[in-house]
Formats: structure tokens, C-alpha cells, sequence
């Protein structure tokens, strides 16, 4: 909403959930703007993130966890990266290119630390050292 972009732009950073690439493009723009300038600001995003080889069974994953924060998956499922790690890369990309700087994945689904290593060994070097560095 329009108070909290200016709520965020007096802090030093943002964590946002539940948005597009677009909108995220356009908060960003809005913080940057309602900023004048200033450096120090940080651009994050919370991401709900399941990797698998076979993408339905990621999805499924991905709707399992939502109906258990009590969201709609219909609603909220376009919101996550799900699916091979190429799929999730690509994902990701997108909102690196809108300006994220910082993503703070959460991994609600099956084997944790499975989903963490895949996560750092297979997920991020596909976005490439300007942008996994970046992130």
C-alpha cells in the first residue's frame, strides 16, 4: 500500500512478500523516488521456495505449505518459486532484474537442509555471479 511505501522508504530496507516482479519494480521505483537520493537503502524479498526435479511435485508442495499458513494457493501459488532449479533461477531472476537485492528464501517443504543445499549448489549458480552475489 501507498502508506507503507513511505513507511519503508524512511528505514534502510524492505523485506517484501506476496508481490509480482511488476509490482515489486514499481515499490522500488516509488522508495527510490520518495528517497530523493539518499543511499543505504536495502531491496529484499521473503520467497517461498520448493526445489524439486519433477515441478508438479514442487507445486504440490508449494500449495500444501500455503494451506497451512491458512492462505489460498490459488491466490498466493504465483508468489513462489517452485519446481527444477532452473525454474527457480529463472524465478528468481526476474525479480533481480525488477531490483531485489536481497532474498531471504523460505524452505516450508520436505527435506530442509536437502532444500537448502540444492538451493546453494544448484540454484544460485545459475543466476550468475553478478546476481547470486548480489543476493
Amino acid at each position: 500500500s501507498a502508506p507503507a511505501i513511505r513507511r519503508a522508504a524512511r528505514c534502510d530496507g524492505s523485506l517484501n512478500m506476496w508481490v509480482s516482479p511488476r509490482r515489486y519494480a514499481g515499490i522500488r521505483d516509488e522508495v527510490l523516488r520518495l528517497r530523493a537520493g539518499r543511499p543505504g537503502f536495502t531491496f529484499g524479498l521473503e520467497l517461498l521456495t520448493c526445489i524439486d526435479d519433477d515441478r508438479e511435485n514442487a507445486r504440490q508442495e508449494v500449495r500444501r505449505a500455503l494451506g497451512r499458513f491458512h492462505l489460498d494457493p490459488d491466490a498466493t501459488e504465483r508468489y513462489t518459486a517452485y519446481g527444477t532449479p532452473a525454474d527457480v533461477a529463472e524465478y528468481v531472476g526476474q525479480y533481480a532484474r525488477a531490483g531485489v537485492q536481497h532474498v531471504s528464501f523460505y524452505l516450508p517443504g520436505f527435506g530442509w537442509s536437502e532444500q537448502a543445499r540444492r538451493l546453494a549448489e544448484e540454484v544460485l549458480p545459475l543466476l550468475g555471479a553478478p546476481v547470486a552475489g548480489r543476493l
